[in-house]
């Protein structure tokens, strides 16, 4: 089963914007043939995670891209927040994918 290649496309003040593509049309934002959803999964910390079990899933992406707020995540401290993000397919049978690569960035509050 084909990875899904994600880009950050936006990082703006409280929110994030991805893409989700397929390494065989990375020009196009349609799923490849036999997958339902390009699911995407989150991490937000100071450090980055130790494995993909510590990530939790945000949500699917539509037609290529996923839009990420950061409501309700607290920012009151001093140290510097980051979101790593990574996606995989989920097939029309069930089966989860491979994960892509981790793309992470800075919070901006």
């Amino acid at each position: 089963m084909l990875q899904p290649m994600l880009s950050m496309k936006k990082n703006i003040l409280g929110e994030m914007e991805l893409g989700v593509v397929s390494p065989e049309t990375p020009t196009k934002a349609r799923l490849p043939k036999g997958m339902k959803f390009a699911k995407v999964f989150r991490y937000i910390g100071a450090t980055a995670p130790k494995s993909n079990a510590d990530f939790s899933l945000y949500g699917n992406a539509k037609r290529g891209k996923i839009h990420i707020t950061f409501e309700g995540v607290d920012n009151s401290g001093t140290t510097k927040l980051y979101a790593y993000y990574y996606a995989c397919y989920e097939s029309n049978k069930g089966e989860l994918g491979q994960p892509s690569t981790i793309v992470s960035a800075g919070i901006v509050f």
